[in-house]
């Protein structure tokens, strides 16, 4: 497994396109001779994106390629039609594909056009995802979720070894594998260009390390809990920062009434919180630190690199404007894609080029009310039916899902292949797993 990580790691500092392909094909080819099954792969394949040029700029993840290679297995179709709780899930997931694609044609019969067809074309690709995700953790028993998840987080501890290594090698003087990890010398990006998505990958993972918690407790989880959560803290993200705190309450609040999950919840905020803050309080002394704030601990005044504060944030007025603009499309929205084009026509946009760094504002303005209510009803339907499941990986995920939700209203994500692996395999939870469809573990051959 570790060659295969060093592998992907490799591949995301490739420039050449054709090289890193073929590097992320060698990873895949050793994983397979290593007898690493395809579904293990694409749990690894999150957290290693390109960012390739084949004349247009274009956002790659190796989840992509795995996913298409599941499906052109004969034996993945076999077992999906095999499996009664996965044929229950494709059904449920095929009708809210339907849903969304019947309110694109009815915005391509009214406005004679759909859109950018880039657009367009990274919705179905992201849908693959979500939709190949879930039906590979629907159809693995219980053990062979929590494996699955497992697998996730050893990737997420990998990056996190391999960019504190990188980080704590900055103090000292920059080379190219530090330089290749860290993002401005203070704010860890992993093999992201952007920090902020790093640390939603963080934020995911450490989601699904307290998730496996709960089930059961062990040094290993215990150590990547706490390996990961003092990169969330380097990473130094705003947006994530504030979705860590939702996640630790909401955990709180499902848990209520089972009192030893209550506590082992509440002893885990606790670790995280001080690893994330005791983290950014010594960064703040270090040479690197561009940016710390006086923070009151009881009676103590610190400096910490936390940012929390929103005030004063230009994304209110980014907010705004997005409303504003949405007056004039209530209903259908100016399209998938047609942000850019409304915003140079607006009066009230002031900004020149860039987005509204808040997923569902965007939704609102490209796809009008409908679009977001679709997609706001299917996030609240997958958030509540795993709250109601009141079990700890339930509980667990739902806490996760909803601290994704509350760092979607940061960014615009609504085609980040993070975002949608997240929701799959949140939503292959509800399956009970098993049935008549064999062990995760026979698919490696």
């Amino acid at each position: 497994m570790g060659v295969v990580l060093a592998l992907l790691l490799t591949a995301t500092f490739r420039q050449d396109p054709w090289l890193a392909l073929s590097v992320y094909l060698l990873a895949l080819t050793i994983g397979r001779l290593l007898d690493v099954g395809f579904e293990k792969l694409l749990m690894l394949s999150f957290g290693f994106p390109s960012y390739l040029d084949f004349g247009v700029l274009l956002n790659f993840s190796p989840a992509i390629l795995i996913c298409c290679l599941l499906w052109c297995r004969p034996v993945f179709w076999r077992r999906l039609r095999a499996s009664d709780d996965t044929r229950v899930l494709a059904k449920w997931l095929a009708c809210v594909i339907v849903i969304l694609w019947a309110y694109f044609a009815a915005v391509l019969l009214l406005r004679g056009e759909i859109g950018d067809w880039q657009p367009v074309a990274k919705i179905v690709v992201t849908g693959l995802i979500c939709f190949t995700v879930a039906i590979v953790v629907s159809e693995a028993a219980g053990s062979g979720k929590r494996e699955l998840l497992n697998v996730w987080i050893l990737a997420a501890s990998f990056l996190s070894l391999a960019t504190l290594v990188a980080y704590v090698s900055q103090l000292s003087g920059a080379t190219w594998f530090s330089n290749g990890l860290v993002f401005l010398g203070w704010r860890a990006s992993g093999t992201f260009t952007d920090p902020n998505l790093f640390a939603l990958y963080l934020l995911i993972s450490l989601g699904f390390a307290i998730t496996n918690l709960l089930q059961r407790l062990s040094p290993q989880l215990g150590a990547a809990v706490l390996l990961i959560s003092i990169m969330l803290a380097l990473a130094n993200s705003r947006a994530a920062s504030l979705a860590l705190v939702g996640m630790l309450t909401i955990g709180l609040v499902l848990l209520l009434g089972k009192w030893r999950l209550w506590f082992t919840w509440l002893a885990i905020a606790g670790v995280v919180s001080i690893s994330v803050l005791g983290t950014n309080i010594v960064d703040s002394l270090g040479p690197k630190s561009v940016s710390f704030q006086e923070v009151q601990i009881l009676d103590l005044s610190v400096s910490t690199t936390a940012r929390t504060s929103v005030q004063g944030d230009i994304r209110f007025e980014f907010w705004s404007a997005g409303v504003e603009m949405w007056r004039a499309d209530p209903f259908f929205g100016a399209r998938l894609g047609q942000f850019s084009e409304v915003s140079r026509d607006a009066q009230m946009w002031k900004w020149g080029s860039g987005s509204l760094h808040n997923t569902f504002v965007t939704l609102l303005v490209e796809g009008g009310a409908l679009g977001l209510f679709l997609i706001v009803a299917a996030l609240a339907v997958l958030i509540t039916k795993l709250a109601l499941t009141r079990n700890p990986q339930g509980v667990g995920l739902a806490a996760t899902v909803t601290s994704v939700v509350i760092f979607m209203n940061g960014f615009d994500l609504i085609h980040a292949s993070l975002v949608w692996g997240c929701l799959g395999a949140a939503t292959g939870f509800l399956s009970s797993g098993g049935g008549k469809a064999r062990h995760i573990t026979t698919t490696a051959s």
